[in-house]
């Protein structure tokens, strides 16, 4: 006679059953766990990127600023030089304008000795 083995197979049905059901669960949240984690390095590179990207152009913006820089240098050198040429010539005009002013006083002078003279002689 063969053992009977329905009712050990009814009673562990059951247990199996819950075994079978943590295992899945289990499971289910180890796929869900690594789709997580999938998605978070699939952030970090991209992250990664936009950081490498950002960097890239910062390096660029900073050479560009140094040039900037001096550009603007060399242009505050150039109009302090124009500004120094420009007080030199200011110095000069008034110069001139001072030897105008004397040379007229002269030519009057001379105009009226000239009168002078010419009164006398004629």
């Amino acid at each position: 006679m063969a053992p009977n083995t329905n009712g050990a197979e009814d009673s562990a049905t059951p247990s199996n059953n819950a075994q079978i059901e943590l295992i899945l669960s289990l499971l289910r949240h180890d796929q869900a766990a690594t789709k997580y984690q999938e998605q978070l390095e699939s952030e970090i590179r991209q992250n990664k990127s936009a950081y490498r990207q950002l960097l890239g152009h910062c390096i660029q913006l900073e050479g560009k600023l140094c040039e900037v820089e001096h550009m603007k240098s060399r242009f505050e050198t150039a109009m302090d030089h124009a500004i120094e040429d420009n007080k030199a010539l200011y110095r000069a005009l008034d110069l001139e304008k001072a030897k105008t002013k004397d040379a007229e006083g002269r030519v009057a002078s001379l105009c009226s000795i000239n009168q002078s003279l010419l009164s006398f002689l004629g």
